[in-house]
């Protein structure tokens, strides 16, 4: 079995990072799969540490910063991605959000043999029912929605799709033990450990909430704060005695080890957190296809987090004392509200359309859309 993912850039990681979940638990289930990523994603070297292969090309971002002309980008990469794919013959391609990719560059892709599954993630309703990117969901073969049934829907007829519920890079067992990384990170017992997060590091606009609230929860003498720096980060952050930076990957990890976290609410960290059962204050962003605040309000509405809409000192002071007051709570319905990796049911699904472990009937979770 042959297995191309094919992982676009952006503004945060969380394509490459889906798919690289879904490619951990198809090598655990066909050891023997021959898997190779290709992507235009910045944090190509995390494909690298998940042990897999990856043939890389620019992103649109470093493209528009060099001055490399559209049409020289097309024409250079385009067919580095055609050929890939027409020499490594993969049984099945799998495709995160853009089904056309970000320039277009799958659409003759579309019309060749191999099989092809989307990951369809929410979003917007004016792109999800736009006529066009309806039509393009006709190429492919199967469709997975990583969200749980009913949450969302792609408004899609006629093509086999299946919820997986949230795709994860790493299931609850994968989870370090909290007492071995807080000795490991050196963090103080008598503080409140408090996770501060905004995305992959690639949005100038998230860093700079990024500093204001390290700014004003540093001013609070109960706290230690713990902040990640993004792989597609640049610069440096500010370091006192009150804080310590974290670079490390997938940080979904060290969970267990936080008390407490304020996070961005795009797909990914918001679901790790969930799943981690770690309370959280949720800031949602705006983004062109990702709706944050409908996902900030969904899980408000589950009091499975806290969501903080008006970025002043007063109302994240006031968020941060409700989060500590119902802090075993909000844990418990977070865990709750997302009880499984839906990474697995994902390459059970992609496994099959390659041949492998093909079972009678129609597996739950399926359906034609």
């Amino acid at each position: 079995m042959r297995v191309i993912f094919y992982a676009v850039n952006g503004l945060g990681i969380g394509h490459l990072t889906r798919l690289l979940a879904i490619a951990r638990r198809l090598r655990r289930r066909a050891a023997d799969a021959e898997i190779l990523f290709l992507t235009s994603s910045e944090a190509d070297h995390l494909i690298y540490q998940e042990g897999f292969p990856a043939i890389k090309f620019p992103s649109k971002t470093i493209r528009a910063e060099v001055g490399l002309k559209k049409r020289t980008f097309l024409e250079t990469c385009m067919p580095v991605a055609w050929n890939v794919i027409s020499s490594f013959r993969p049984d099945v391609i799998v495709v995160d959000t853009f089904p056309q990719g970000s320039l277009q560059e799958l659409i003759p892709v579309l019309h060749w043999s191999p099989k092809m599954v989307f990951v369809f993630r929410e979003q917007k309703l004016e792109r999800v029912a736009d006529p066009e990117f309806q039509q393009l969901l006709r190429y492919y073969d199967h469709i997975l929605v990583p969200h749980a049934e009913g949450e969302f829907d792609p408004q899609c007829v006629g093509i086999p799709l299946t919820f997986t519920g949230p795709i994860l890079i790493r299931d609850r067992e994968e989870l370090l033990v909290r007492r071995e990384v807080r000795r490991q990170l050196e963090l103080p017992d008598n503080r409140r450990i408090v996770y501060c997060t905004f995305g992959g590091g690639g949005d100038e606009h998230a860093r700079r909430v990024f500093q204001w609230v390290h700014h004003t929860l540093s001013a609070r003498k109960d706290c230690f704060l713990v902040t990640a720096n993004g792989p597609l980060s640049r610069g440096l952050t500010a370091m006192s005695q009150d804080n310590a930076q974290l670079f490390y990957f997938p940080a979904m990890e060290l969970f267990p080890a936080f008390d407490v976290a304020i996070s961005a609410a795009g797909y990914n960290t918001c679901n790790e957190l969930l799943y981690a059962g770690v309370p959280s204050i949720f800031i949602p962003f705006e983004r062109d296809l990702d709706d944050q605040t409908l996902r900030a309000d969904r899980i408000e509405k589950a009091g499975a987090g806290v969501r903080l809409d008006t970025l002043t000192e007063k109302a994240l002071n006031y968020a941060f004392d409700r989060l500590l007051a119902e802090a075993p709570t909000l844990s418990e319905k977070a865990r709750a509200w997302i009880p499984a990796n839906g990474a697995g049911e994902a390459a059970r699904v992609i496994a099959e359309l390659a041949g492998l472990a093909v079972e009678v009937g129609t597996p739950p979770g399926t359906s034609l859309c």
